[in-house]
């Protein structure tokens, strides 16, 4: 098996400890720093398990440092990133995603993904969908955080694919957006389509496939409001382009509007993400009822609008 590895896996030296990756490398076996950075950029270079995505930081004593070769694939690998579990039995598992991590490889993110951590948690995970998606049934944006389903064999997956395409499992949004919506609960049915040719995104369209989204306002602050969205479809970017098409776009989505030059940015609120959580799943039939707790920075963010004090989130 080591010659799948460029070097041998070797751990930080106390010697080493505060050097640059660059420097710990250049050291110990002639690594330029052009080629780490493809190294890097392939998602071919691991500490303590785990792959390093950009730069060269500086190390502790004791880090375990690996560096694959060309007979290994990353984005078929394992890694070890902490992947909360919310539920678990013998055929499926719903875990809580954190934010600003991509669901599968690409081409920009070789590694560092949901399907890399799920191979790390050590479960039996479903095919259904191919190799780069295992037990993957739904997806969340990168930028979304929260609960989501996970299958653990083919015959669930389909289960769960059937199961969704019914409507048969509830899914619950929490959205903190710019605005004041002058309505306490809203049903949007606005189709959606690709953006132009060499836009990003999606866009409401009167052509485009149906898509429909139920809303109700939890809490209204001075310039910002919680609102809990309810997908009924599940269209790409369903939530944040319903909401933004309603005038009411996410704090911290730059794609659709809610960024940095929207009024109160969200870089005052600490937040540097569409500030969207999928906070509940739930499924009569099989017995599931979840809630995904608020991570640090959108509890943070709510707070600091003062939405916390007029809503009954913990």
């Amino acid at each position: 098996m080591q010659k799948d590895f460029l070097y041998p896996l070797f751990c930080i030296e106390a010697s080493e400890a505060g050097q640059r990756l660059d420097q710990v490398l250049a050291a110990r076996f002639g690594l330029v720093a052009r080629e780490l950075r493809r190294l890097v950029s392939e998602g071919r270079v691991r500490i303590n398990g785990r792959a390093l995505l950009v730069g060269a930081p500086r190390q502790e004593a004791g880090a375990a440092v690996e560096i694959l070769g060309n007979n290994l694939d990353p984005a078929l690998l394992a890694e070890d990133i902490p992947l909360p579990i919310l539920y678990e039995n013998e055929r499926l598992l719903v875990i809580n995603k954190p934010a600003k991590m991509a669901m599968y490889p690409g081409q920009k993110r070789p590694a560092g993904t949901v399907a890399n951590a799920l191979r790390g948690l050590g479960r039996p995970l479903s095919a259904g969908d191919g190799p780069l998606r295992p037990g993957i049934v739904h997806r969340l944006d990168a930028g979304t955080s929260g609960a989501l389903l996970v299958a653990k064999d083919d015959d669930m997956h389909r289960q769960l694919v059937g199961l969704l395409s019914q409507h048969a499992i509830d899914r619950g949004y929490l959205a903190m957006v710019h605005g004041r919506p002058d309505w306490e609960q809203k049903e949007c049915l606005a189709p959606l389509t690709s953006k132009r040719p060499g836009r990003k995104g999606m866009r409401v369209y009167a052509q485009g496939i149906s898509a429909h989204t139920c809303l109700q306002v939890i809490a209204r602050g001075e310039s910002h409001s919680l609102i809990e969205a309810r997908p009924q479809t599940g269209r790409t970017h369903q939530i944040r382009v319903h909401l933004a098409h309603l005038g009411f776009p996410l704090v911290g989505d730059t794609l659709y509007g809610g960024g940095q030059t929207a009024v109160y940015p969200a870089a005052k609120l600490g937040i540097d993400h569409p500030a969207l959580h999928s906070q509940k799943l739930s499924c009569s039939s099989l017995d599931i009822d979840v809630s995904a707790p608020l991570p640090a920075d959108l509890k943070q963010a709510i707070s600091r609008a003062g939405l916390d004090r007029k809503s009954k989130l913990g």
